[in-house]
């Protein structure tokens, strides 16, 4: 999913493959993280 990101960051915004990865992953990460905590709570409640 990040490797497709990067592809679409680096076209679109049109930066360097470095710059790209480096907003994919700072974007990942509050996904990773949210997408964490919401499945922890659904645990807790099941």
């Amino acid at each position: 999913m990040v490797i497709a990101q990067v592809v679409a960051a680096r076209e679109a915004l049109d930066v360097s493959t470095g710059r790209a990865i480096a907003t994919c992953i700072k974007s990942f990460i509050p996904y990773v993280l949210l997408l964490a905590t919401i499945e922890a709570l659904l645990m807790v409640f099941m």
